[in-house]
């Protein structure tokens, strides 16, 4: 799974603590402790070798059994001095602890930041939040709306992102149509092009776009904002349910936006978005460089000197925008995404399936590999399906039509034709015509084309149709006696002298009548 991937290198790369990454990934930190333990067990090298994709670092990490205590005692007063260090992290804490005390490793590190946790609440402890430049963007949709006036249409409500960095206080705001997953994702996009740079988390409220399941520990990370992290290769960090404290410099930002910008703006009509955020635009250059009030500089001077030289720099192509999430396939090796059906190899069938979908394409993955791709369809209740796809039975039915059939036919004979020609034309359907067809070819493959042909004439000279007839007709070989029969009646006349023809009796017939 890619998740475990992202374990890996949220662990060792940004050296988080497990109950971060348990945040971010959603995976919990017991699964997260036994993923790292067996890396270690392995001693695999990080970053992974590139033979080692996603499929074989799954198969490679399994989780082995671990024993907890709960009778381990464990000075958490120490622990929570050491924590308000700079650069500290529970995990260290929990190995140095480990380290010093051998006999009582058997405490693991879940039991371990459960005790802490418990200790902390017991304690009443609060941590001062002091964010420091480049390591947090905070962002929020405005409690206000933003009329647009469409020409010839009725007004309607836009809605106002809202972005600051944590460090300099650098504002960014747009209006959006809505706050759909597909405007909050390129609301980010411009605004960290905006930051000119990417900070190391975002701290986003907890709205349907940005978290699936909003918890004050274990948040679900929806999967399109957890890929567009990914991509800009920073972590969501969203705010915890009924901690204001988490997202304070969003909800200033939002209050400052809402007087300095908005407010100027209320009386002011707009025809279109980019209309809006041009006016928009020129107030929000005006409120980065004010100049604050009880210390020198402004947002924009300390987002140039101290925040922006250190933020992470912008991937070398932009996000595509594209929604993400979950799919499993039915019995008939199809997905829905969007009200439409999409196929996938059948073998795949009954199997889950991420997909990623954007303004012109779906694809679909299994372990990190492309599995299929669709072009997509807007076409409400739609079905689109890859003749690759079918099995093989399904092949044959979904290709045949009555041409087919009847070149077919016409290699064994004109017979063979007249008599499918009609049941074809009769038939309910492409399935009913398939299956006469098929009917047609067992009886040749039984009994052979030269004889069918010859059961389909003896057939039509008696005004005989339907496979079933023809199956009896053979079965009797009814053709066989006829086939005689013709043979017989065109046999040559031979003129011998011993041999009375038809002509001596004609004149015999002639001769009796005159008598008479």
């Amino acid at each position: 799974m890619r998740t475990i991937r992202d374990v890996l290198k949220y662990s060792f790369e940004k050296k988080l603590s497990q109950r971060r990454v348990e945040s971010i990934t959603g995976v919990n930190r017991r699964s997260i402790g036994r993923i790292l333990s067996r890396f270690q067990e392995l001693q695999l090298p990080w970053p992974l070798p590139v033979d080692i994709d996603d499929e074989k670092l799954d198969s490679l990490i399994y989780p082995p059994s671990k024993t907890t205590l709960s009778s381990v005692e464990v000075n958490f007063e120490e622990i929570a001095e050491e924590m308000r260090k700079r650069g500290a992290t529970l995990s260290a804490l929990y190995e140095e602890w480990s380290n010093r005390n051998p006999e009582e490793n058997r405490l693991s590190y879940s039991a371990f930041t459960r005790r802490y946790v418990r200790w902390k609440k017991a304690s009443k402890l609060s941590m001062l939040s002091v964010v420091e430049y480049g390591q947090a963007a905070y962002v929020d949709y405005s409690g206000m709306t933003f009329t647009i006036y469409e020409r010839g249409g009725e007004p309607w409500k836009a809605q106002v992102f809202v972005g600051v960095l944590g460090g300099s206080g650098y504002v960014y705001a747009e209006v959006s149509h809505s706050q759909s997953s597909m405007d909050w994702i390129a609301s980010h996009i411009h605004m960290l092009e905006y930051f000119g740079g990417v900070p190391q988390s975002i701290v986003p409220d907890n709205l349907k776009a940005g978290v699936t399941k909003a918890d004050r520990h274990d948040p679900v990370i929806n999967e399109t904002y957890k890929q567009f992290c990914r991509h800009y290769n920073t972590i969501p960090m969203p705010a915890r349910v009924r901690k204001p404290k988490d997202k304070a410099r969003a909800e200033g930002s939002v209050g400052f936006v809402q007087r300095v910008i908005l407010f100027f703006l209320r009386n002011n009509k707009f025809y279109s978005l980019d209309e809006a955020n041009r006016a928009i635009r020129v107030l929000l250059e005006r409120l980065n460089h004010r100049p604050f009030q009880k210390r020198e500089g402004s947002r924009f001077s300390n987002w140039l000197a101290h925040e922006q030289p250190i933020l992470m720099p912008l991937p070398a192509s932009q996000y595509e925008l594209a929604e993400w999430g979950k799919v499993r396939a039915g019995p008939d090796y199809h997905v829905t995404v969007d009200h439409h059906r999409y196929s996938v190899p059948y073998e795949k069938r009954g199997t889950e399936f991420d997909f990623r979908l954007t303004r012109t394409s779906l694809e679909l993955l299994q372990l990190g590999k492309l599995i299929a791709t669709h072009v997509r369809s807007l076409v409400k209740e739609g079905v689109t399906t890859v003749n690759d796809h079918r099995p093989p039975a399904h092949k044959a039915v979904q290709g045949w039509t009555k041409d087919v059939a009847m070149e077919w036919a016409a290699e064994v004979g004109p017979y063979t034709c007249g008599q499918l020609s009609p049941l074809l034309d009769r038939g309910r359907g492409p399935h009913s015509g398939y299956r006469t067809m098929q009917a047609m070819k067992a009886l040749a493959k039984r009994y052979g084309n030269t004889r069918l042909e010859d059961a389909c004439e003896y057939a039509t000279a008696r005004n005989i149709t339907g496979t079933d007839k023809l199956r009896t007709i053979l079965h009797k070989n009814l053709d066989q006696l006829f086939k005689q029969e013709v043979e017989d009646n065109a046999a040559p006349i031979v003129d011998h002298e011993n041999i009375r023809g038809e002509l001596y009796y004609q004149d015999a017939l002639k001769n009796e009548q005159g008598e008479d």
